[in-house]
């Protein structure tokens, strides 16, 4: 991605922005981490998303990242519980 990229920079600040707005979350911590989720998201899974779907990028980079970043927290939770119900171990220690 090209970080130089006004509109991608404005797509993700907007998603954020979204995100941070409309969370249930109600301490300001909680909120900013909501926030911290959706960017991660948007900076590291837009391309791989796009890729794997099988889109162009230079179509779709704007609209993945700013959704990434406002629904980032939720996906999150969601693949948290995936995990949790399916018992599935994360942790590489011996048991």
């Amino acid at each position: 991605m090209n970080w130089t990229d006004v509109k991608l920079i404005a797509a993700i600040a907007g998603g954020l922005l979204i995100a941070f707005l409309l969370s249930t979350a109600n301490t300001v911590k909680a909120r900013l981490t909501s926030v911290a989720t959706g960017l991660f998201f948007a900076v590291f899974l837009t391309e791989p998303l796009i890729s794997w779907a099988g889109l162009e990028f230079s179509v779709w980079q704007y609209a993945v990242a700013g959704l990434l970043a406002m629904s980032g927290d939720r996906l999150a939770r969601r693949i948290m519980q995936i995990i949790d119900t399916s018992k599935i171990q994360i942790t590489g220690g011996r048991s």
